[in-house]
């Protein structure tokens, strides 16, 4: 029974001596810790701070009452970045003094490198932001309507968005920083609005710069930004194909203004039906359909075009009012091209082939890939008319015009095969029997 004791005394004591050694044996982790307060040195309590180490994990840290964190010896040796998380009365940094109201890329970061057990201080002197909030409302009743404002600096370049509430209020999450600010004002069927009631057609029709600035002050909060939507007219319709009357889903629509300059996109819905979210200010505007799956593109009201469609060729649509006009796009189907591309066994499929056409310009006209079968077809839809098409392939096979035109080192189309479509066409017989060519080896001495 003694015996048994002192050996299990024994034990314990080697186990014990083993753990003090590795304990001591053990490196202490390194530490990032620091201070935040405004500019006058007043401590800034409860504020969050993000460490971020580089390709690897991160952790939110809270000041105390004294404006400090710290992370302990808890880090592992390597790089790490330090920023504030506090969008409700400060600007956020990232260390050290670059200013981060919204984010911060990689690229903005001055890593920190810490060796084992090393400590490093990084302190915050933090910029009192300025608050933004206002309603939205539609003139004449002077309800609030439900929608959006975007906010741009000074010189238009987009800075946050916010979305407002049932009532037409918004209150921008964050704090900006002070300075002079411009508004956009979004609404479904109301004219796009910049600040404080200038309409513009469309989304990409609203200059920013055009808003009337609004001042912001550090510390304050501005509550007047009030922005009024005018109802606008719609532009609405279905797209189906020109032959069948089926309805066309998926097919862009887009909008511009008479002279030419895009102001808006959408899209077809499941029953072909479309129609533009924001309401349009009297005027005259244009339609194109871009068109897709094997369909070709539609200058409204009936000029069909593949890649360029210039809406300039088209017939004005007149908008007043805050009616809808109704339109009809009818697509035509376009030609395309498919075939395989083949081993010179005329048997062996060559994937990864790519095959160009051009009209008979020379201009591009569409283009494609062969698959792990060898075989493609041009997704582009293409007029009626001459094109040639052109296989070009890695390795040792040889440029090559259809039909079987080879080109060691350079040929032109007009050399090779034309191929002419019409409305409709799907050439499935375009195929490529490819050719290896001669190689020239040698030493360079």
């Amino acid at each position: 029974m003694l015996r048994s004791a002192c050996l299990a005394r024994l034990l314990a004591l080697t186990l014990a001596l083993f753990a003090a050694v590795a304990v001591a044996g053990t490196p202490p982790g390194a530490r990032l810790s620091g201070t935040l307060q405004d500019a006058q040195g007043t401590p800034l309590a409860n504020v969050q701070v993000r460490v971020q180490q580089q390709y690897g994990d991160s952790q939110i840290l809270q000041t105390d009452i004294d404006g400090r964190y710290d992370t302990g010896e808890t880090l592992a040796a390597g790089a790490y970045s330090v920023r504030t998380l506090d969008y409700a009365q400060w600007i956020n940094e990232l260390w050290p003094d670059t200013p981060c109201p919204f984010d911060c890329t990689e690229g903005d970061v001055n890593w920190i490198v810490l060796d084992p057990g090393e400590a490093f201080v990084a302190d915050f002197s933090l910029e009192p932001g300025a608050g933004l909030s206002g309603r939205l409302i539609e003139t004449g009743g002077g309800l609030g309507v439900m929608g959006a404002v975007q906010v741009y600096d000074a010189g238009g370049v987009y800075q946050t968005a916010v979305s407002t509430d049932p009532a037409g209020n918004f209150v921008l999450p964050q704090v900006l920083p002070a300075g002079d600010y411009r508004l956009l004002a979004l609404s479904e069927g109301l004219v796009p609005t910049l600040y404080p009631n200038l309409p513009c057609p469309g989304f990409f029709g609203c200059d920013p710069l055009l808003s009337q600035a609004v001042p912001l002050t550090a510390g304050q909060t501005r509550a007047d930004t009030n922005l009024l939507l005018a109802p606008g007219g719609r532009l609405a319709g279905t797209v189906s194909a020109e032959i069948g009357g089926q309805s066309l889903p998926g097919q862009g629509v887009v909008l511009y203004s008479a002279d030419g300059q895009l102001l808006d996109f959408t899209s077809s819905q499941g029953d072909g039906s479309f129609s533009f979210f924001y309401g349009l200010p009297p005027g005259n505007y244009r339609i194109v359909a871009s068109g897709t799956s094997g369909y070709l593109g539609l200058v409204y009201p009936e000029l069909d075009c593949m890649h360029d469609c210039d809406p300039l060729l088209g017939a004005p649509v007149p908008v007043s009012g805050t009616g809808t006009v109704a339109l009809d796009l009818r697509l035509a189907a376009g030609a395309r091209l498919s075939g395989i591309a083949l081993e010179p066994d005329g048997v062996t499929p060559v994937p990864g082939v790519f095959i160009y056409v051009v009209d008979a310009e020379g201009n591009p006209a569409a283009a494609s890939l062969t698959g792990p079968d060898g075989r493609y077809q041009t997704g582009t839809a293409l007029l009626p008319g001459t094109y040639f098409a052109m296989a070009e392939a890695t390795g040792p096979y040889l440029r090559q015009y259809y039909d079987q035109l080879h080109c060691p080192p350079v040929c032109s189309a007009p050399e090779a095969t034309p191929i002419v479509v019409d409305f409709g066409d799907l050439r499935d017989d375009i195929d490529f029997p490819l050719l290896e060519g001669g190689r020239i080896e040698g030493v360079v001495t």
